[in-house]
């Protein structure tokens, strides 16, 4: 019961549509969303999203994420592992990781590299992991990520 999903808006669970074969990333668009996603099973119960906030509407670059239909509790700690390095991120107090203070926008730019570049990624919190393929996302997700809150 894995999936994630990397949409570039607030989508969150609403878009399980982009990835249409499992263990296989994929992108999609719409109402000014870009979507990236990987899913591992089809009810979509483990995920990660990223919003771009390109839209200039009040959007902010930010992740979120779920484990087995759990998020991450407010000001938890989560800690992306992709392949032999690991990051560790602090949710706020809504659960989602922003990139707004000048560590968070680095970690954030880290995350996007190694995702494009690895080949697993492991995302653990509140003592739940989950695994995803990074396989195909030098194809998928831009060279360049999001410009993170702080550089705005």
């Amino acid at each position: 019961m894995i999936r994630i999903f990397i949409p570039l808006l607030l989508a969150v669970a609403t878009s399980a549509s982009a990835a249409s074969i499992v263990g296989q990333w994929a992108t999609d668009f719409g109402q000014g969303i870009i979507e990236y996603s990987v899913h591992n099973d089809w009810d979509g119960q483990t995920y990660l999203t990223i919003s771009d906030g390109s839209n200039g509407i009040d959007e902010k670059v930010q992740i979120f994420l779920a484990i087995d239909g759990e998020g991450v509790r407010p000001n938890g700690e989560i800690t992306f592992s992709v392949d032999s390095v690991s990051i560790r991120m602090t949710a706020d107090e809504g659960g989602s990781i922003s990139t707004v203070c000048h560590a968070c926008a680095r970690n954030f730019d880290a995350l996007w590299s190694l995702l494009r570049d690895g080949q697993t990624l492991r995302v653990s919190f509140d003592g739940r992991s989950a695994v995803f393929t990074l396989r195909g996302t030098s194809k998928i997700l831009p060279k360049d990520p999001p410009v993170a809150d702080f550089y705005r």
